[in-house]
């Protein structure tokens, strides 16, 4: 359920009289998620059209075929700067609603599209509800990814991107794989990997946690090895080792997590397209998590003297 919906389900079954306007709330999200829809369809639809030439080719470059490309949505957003502006004009709704659900943005010069000549990957809900986008640029001309800024219904930190491809019906104690990167998590799923989702560039939340263990009590997190440096890669799963520090909600004993290391030069994407055997490998020689830091901060120190022992 959607959160204002939970609440006031918990209020009902608890004889609490709550003063939020659920219905209000809910009626916002319907139309948000609305509108993410139409745009879906929009950069979908430029994507087989003449103007999506360069865009399919790259999808099509990435190893990726139709029916893939169609199970994950995936679109191309216009060169021109308000072409889905003037889109949603033409069919009554208001720039100031692209706004709020992070579609449209506003500068000195006026208002423009948020996502401008990039291959778009819609990112949904457990319901299959679209609640934002990634945007992958196809030139030169700003940062290589983007998302959907923060609205009411688009949080990152609470974001798995394919979680709602995964379902409820995974075997029995099969891990989910957790990679960086929205065409890993594709590619995977085009392969069979089923158990595969991608965070948004964040670290492994609570947030995350929560939903994850509804599916399964084995997390794996395949880290790619163009990270720079072992230090990096510390640095990077040093909010993962608090969550699990703490033992938020019991993790530490029903959440098993694991850390598997790619080969050199290899990301989740090109070993499952390159080498299915090698990925299966690598997940089947991942480390515990408390293994994996030891050894990993072993390597950052030698420990021929108690002060270095004291560091490690």
């Amino acid at each position: 359920k959607e959160f204002s919906e939970t609440i006031h389900s918990l209020a009902e079954t608890l004889g609490i009289d709550y003063k939020l306007n659920i219905q209000t709330d809910i009626s916002q999200n319907a139309e948000f998620f609305d509108i993410n829809e139409l745009a879906a369809n929009f950069f979908s639809n430029l994507l087989e059209s003449q103007e999506g030439i360069a865009g399919m080719a790259y999808v099509h470059e990435r190893g990726l075929n139709t029916k893939t490309i169609r199970q994950f949505k995936l679109g191309l957003s216009p060169k021109q700067p308000t072409a889905l502006i003037e889109y949603f004009k033409s069919i009554k709704i208001p720039t100031s609603k692209l706004i709020e659900v992070g579609l449209a943005s506003e500068n000195q010069k006026g208002f423009r599209d948020f996502f401008s000549n990039r291959i778009m990957f819609p990112i949904q809900n457990p319901k299959n509800k679209i609640i934002g986008f990634g945007g992958r640029i196809l030139g030169n001309d700003g940062p290589k990814y983007l998302n959907t800024p923060a609205t009411t219904i688009f949080d990152k930190k609470s974001i798995l991107y394919g979680y709602n491809q995964i379902g409820r019906l995974l075997p029995k104690n099969l891990p989910i794989i957790i990679v960086e990167g929205y065409m890993d998590a594709i590619s995977a799923h085009q392969y069979g990997y089923n158990n595969v989702v991608a965070t948004l560039g964040t670290s492994i939340t609570k947030q995350h946690l929560t939903q994850l263990k509804k599916v399964s009590t084995k997390i794996i997190q395949a880290l790619d090895s163009d990270q720079a440096g072992q230090s990096a890669t510390l640095r990077s799963l040093e909010s993962t080792y608090s969550i699990f520090q703490e033992g938020y909600l019991g993790q530490r004993k029903e959440i098993e997590l694991h850390i598997a290391s790619l080969p050199p030069n290899e990301d989740p994407d090109s070993l499952i397209r390159n080498n299915s055997k090698k990925w299966d490998s690598t997940l089947n020689q991942s480390l515990p998590f408390v293994e994996y830091l030891i050894n990993a901060i072993g390597t950052l120190f030698s420990i021929n003297t108690p002060n270095d022992k004291a560091k490690v």
